[in-house]
């Protein structure tokens, strides 16, 4: 059952699991923050803000990412099908890891059905918080938490 925490209580080394709202000017709004027991994957679920494959090369919630080590989970083996589905706008699911001198290095990325309306989310460790100003870095993304946030311990 969980059991709902204060933002004072998130502390560096957490594996945690977040969902919001990005705004490409503001940044990463979380919603809900829910601190996990056990460390999962590091994972990235977003919509594409840019696509250049002749760098083989993503963006998402404002950090370029290399697709070089992506292994695709998706329903098509055709090559050029997958790619001509990656275009800005496109909501995908990326598997990884994070490396304190490479950033996040995609593993798996999985095309996603894309809504009128997107909840991102964030899995990872807290890399750092701000507990005066409500911030923290998960996965080397930046995120805001407000007087709305809910903060669960799983």
């Amino acid at each position: 059952m969980s059991q709902f925490i204060d933002f004072a209580e998130l502390q560096e080394g957490q594996y945690v699991k977040i969902a919001g709202k990005f705004f490409p000017d503001t940044g990463f709004l979380a919603v809900e923050i829910v601190v996990e027991p056990v460390q999962g994957d590091d994972k990235i679920e977003a919509v594409l803000q840019k696509v250049d494959l002749q760098r083989n090369r993503i963006q998402v919630l404002n950090q370029e990412l290399s697709l070089e080590t992506v292994g695709w989970i998706q329903n098509t083996d055709n090559e050029s099908e997958k790619t001509a589905m990656l275009s800005p706008g496109t909501l995908v699911k990326i598997k990884g890891r994070y490396d304190e001198k490479q950033g996040f290095i995609p593993e798996k990325m999985k095309l996603k059905e894309t809504l009128e309306f997107n909840i991102e989310e964030l899995q990872g460790r807290v890399l750092w918080v701000d507990r005066e100003k409500r911030r923290l870095v998960v996965n080397g993304i930046p995120i805001v938490a407000n007087g709305k946030t809910i903060l669960l311990r799983a």
